[in-house]
């Protein structure tokens, strides 16, 4: 059976710059699957998986996310397939709180083998994101217009600070989906290739039905892999990231080495990892 643990650990999502209808994403190596790929929800060696991630970009934006999956009706499928179900909670507030806002996802992924031995598997998933947001004038006092702007990544459209006004978005549906090939060559080695796609039905975020905000989808491709050395006990991991949204774009590439601590695996696997990871533009 594939390592599928393998493949969350050694990717991660890249910074986008600030832009109109772009997203803020910090250099996660260690992600959660929301927001790496849809089709890795499920793909668990265990019971469940939790991810907790508080990224943060100063006064600028500060985010808390809490996320879950799990394999589900396991009993029905063989070590080959899977079936995946996962919830992710997330708010945030941009602008020492001018503007705040909700989200809830809800993912699911299938997974199929490709062979008899289990070596080789596609998984495809897909997500759906509920987004609140709203807008405090109180927070908004003695802020400059460029603060402002810079809270709502609407570069020029703004209002001026003395005509903010409390105010709810309407809420909005946003549609991601991806799919991942892994494999391995003899069940102790793992590689993998993917691409997910966020922001897929184009959502339209707009400040009280003047500034439409057309937020552009968001592409994420990844590949990478898992080579034991001589005995097992070490190992090399490489990883390499693209993204791209609109006409901005991102690469994440890197290494490391890590090694077990067991003797003979009874209890797990327990290991130090050493890295690095480089993001070019």
């Amino acid at each position: 059976m594939l390592k599928k643990s393998h493949v969350l650990l050694l990717t991660g999502i890249c910074l986008c710059a600030v832009a109109r209808g772009q997203d803020q994403l910090p250099s996660q190596f260690f992600a959660s699957p929301f927001s790496l790929n849809p089709a890795l929800i499920g793909k668990v060696e265990g019971n469940y998986r939790v991810c907790a991630q508080l990224p943060t970009f100063g006064s600028s934006l500060q985010t808390t996310s809490v996320s879950a999956d799990i394999p589900v009706l396991s009993n029905l499928y063989d070590n080959r397939d899977g079936w995946g179900f996962g919830l992710r909670v997330r708010e945030g507030h941009s602008a020492n709180s001018i503007m705040s806002f909700h989200d809830l996802s809800f993912a699911t992924a299938y997974s199929k083998g490709l062979d008899d031995r289990g070596f080789h598997q596609i998984s495809v998933g897909f997500m759906a994101t509920n987004s609140k947001k709203n807008i405090s004038s109180e927070n908004a006092a003695g802020k400059t217009k460029e603060e402002i702007v810079s809270a709502f990544s609407l570069v020029g459209s703004f209002p001026k600070s003395d005509e903010v006004l409390d105010y709810n978005y309407p809420a909005y549906w946003d549609m991601g989906s991806g799919f991942i090939y892994s494999g391995t060559s003899n069940g102790k080695d793992n590689f993998y290739v993917g691409l997910a796609g966020y922001h897929i039905n184009f959502p339209i975020d707009s400040y009280k039905g003047k500034v439409a905000n057309f937020i552009e989808p968001l592409l994420v491709w990844q590949g990478g892999g898992s080579f034991p050395l001589a005995g097992n006990k070490k190992s090399i991991h490489i990883s390499a990231l693209y993204t791209r949204q609109g006409n901005v774009s991102r690469i994440i590439a890197g290494g490391a080495f890590s090694r077990s601590f067991e003797a003979d695996y009874s209890n797990g696997d327990r290991r130090f990892f050493f890295g690095a990871w480089a993001r070019m533009q």
